[in-house]
């Protein structure tokens, strides 16, 4: 059984600095709940092994509600070891039929395609081999910065009014 109770993780809401997309964030937790789900079937009953979970992709967000960007990572590095775990425990070493980023876990009750292959596949493999999930983050569009910079404009004149 996982150890991990996707359900009841929280994140601190973060709005004057940089957070993670909060639908995205979400998103991808949906999708981390179903691989546990189906981990948890596959080692109790022998079954298919889904495909691994994708890289997360989010896009940082400023002035309005995200993700504490800390906090995600870190429960994203125990989600990486707990699948690890779960798939030792399931006893195979097992990677996709597709790509990780186009391969979604399907319904339990459709038909498993599952590839064996001979060395167990990592997780959230960085580029130098570390288990610790690269989010790799999405181009923001730069619209932050205008409203910043308009913000900062509208205080200066307000401050220069108040002092006449």
């Amino acid at each position: 059984m996982a150890n991990i109770d996707v359900d009841k993780v929280r994140f601190s809401p973060v709005r004057l600095r940089e957070g993670y997309d909060m639908g995205e964030v979400d998103g991808h937790l949906d999708l981390v709940k179903q691989t546990l789900d189906a981990l948890d079937r596959a080692v109790g009953s022998g079954g298919p092994v889904p495909g691994a979970l994708p890289a997360p992709r989010f896009t940082p967000v400023r002035m309005r509600e995200g993700y504490d960007i800390g906090e995600v990572d870190a429960f994203l590095a125990e989600v990486a070891t707990e699948e690890a775990r779960l798939r030792r425990l399931a006893g195979r070493g097992l990677a996709p039929a597709t790509s990780p980023q186009t391969d979604p876990v399907v319904d339990p009750s459709a038909p498993a395609e599952v590839v064996d292959v001979s060395a167990p596949s990592q997780p959230y493999a960085g580029a130098d081999g570390s288990s610790y999930p690269e989010v790799i983050r999405k181009e923001s569009s730069g619209t932050g910065a205008l409203i910043v910079a308009a913000l900062v404009a509208i205080a200066l004149v307000i401050a220069i009014v108040a002092l006449f």
